[in-house]
């Protein structure tokens, strides 16, 4: 198959600063088109990017243009209007997190993709990281007896982090323990006058592991970490940082009280350090092109993102909750 013939719907901040530099530097895509209702967006973006055919309107470029992909990275207000518009074409897609505003939404997703059989991927990138995949891989067929994670961030005052960013980490709980059964949510606010939440979940999992997930979103750093502990054995992550940290990343091995088994921290080849790889931004994008070549169908399609949807929308309801089956 020669390059894939993808659009991009939607050139805002996160566009440009995670997804379009992964996505150019990609051989195996070729952009034809964008689109973006803001001007300035559109016009700042192609012409950094050179890209030639531009469309303040999406349903435009899908009527002209031949596309045999599109990422689709809106607002999450016009997720649900502009991917069903796209699957409704039949164009395999990759639609920004989270598939909606609500899982309500997400199941309307899931109508239109059935419906018309279209390959489509959630970007829920953490799972796709490689300090994540490698964790995973690492921790094998070790029996699971606690899976946390941690998120910390400087300054975020938005009203639902938890089903916005903070979902990152939830999906990357699923990824590596499994389904979560029943959550215990405590929440507070994080400053008496602006806004954000700290909040702690305690978790338990379908597999009878247990699990923590505590986010802070105005405190003093950006941080975001996991924990796989098992039957004598553990495994850190680090997720990488940037800013005045500038870290890559970390993986720790341990088996032992006294010094990591094995530490994956200095080992990370140069290739990785490119940008959107270590944090999964590169294997997400790439991935909708494998399976849109392969003609496989995506586990990380609106179906699994429902799963991670229902267990944001449980944390946010406080208390004990059972987390609703999709």
């Amino acid at each position: 198959m020669d390059k894939v013939k993808v659009g991009v719907i939607g050139l805002g901040y996160f566009a440009n600063a995670m997804h379009l530099p992964s996505l150019t530097r990609n051989s195996e895509i070729e952009i034809v088109a964008v689109a973006d209702p803001d001007e300035n967006n559109l016009n700042s973006t192609a012409a950094k990017y050179g890209f030639r055919k531009t469309y303040r309107d999406y349903r435009e470029m899908l009527k002209k243009e031949k596309l045999e992909a599109v990422y689709v990275i809106v607002n999450v207000k016009a997720t649900l209007e502009v991917a069903s518009a796209t699957m409704e074409a039949r164009i395999p897609t990759l639609l920004e997190k989270p598939p909606g505003v609500t899982s309500a939404e997400t199941r309307k997703l899931i109508e239109v993709a059935d419906r018309t059989g279209t390959l489509n991927i959630v970007a829920f990138n953490r799972r796709h990281a490689p300090p994540i995949m490698k964790a995973k891989e690492v921790f094998g067929d070790t029996r699971q007896r606690m899976v946390s994670a941690k998120m910390l961030r400087y300054r975020r005052y938005e009203e639902h982090f938890v089903a916005g960013t903070g979902i990152h980490s939830l999906d990357a709980l699923r990824y590596l323990g499994g389904d979560v059964a029943e959550v215990y949510t405590v929440s507070a606010p994080a400053t008496d006058d602006k806004g954000g939440t700290n909040l702690v979940s305690l978790l338990q999992y379908e597999s009878g592991a247990v699990g923590q997930m505590t986010i802070e979103t105005a405190c003093g750093m950006v941080y975001e970490g996991y924990e796989m502990h098992g039957d004598f054995m553990t495994v850190f992550v680090t997720m990488p940082q940037g800013g005045y940290s500038d870290d890559p990343g970390r993986i720790e091995v341990w088996q032992g009280a006294m010094f990591p088994f094995k530490s994956f921290y200095t080992d990370i080849a140069e290739t990785h350090r490119q940008h959107g790889v270590l944090d999964g931004i590169w294997e997400e994008e790439n991935s909708l092109i494998r399976h849109l070549k392969a003609g496989t169908r995506s586990p990380n399609d609106v179906h699994d993102g429902l799963k991670t949807m229902l267990l944001a929308e449980a944390i946010e309801k406080g208390g004990h909750q059972v987390v609703e089956k999709p």
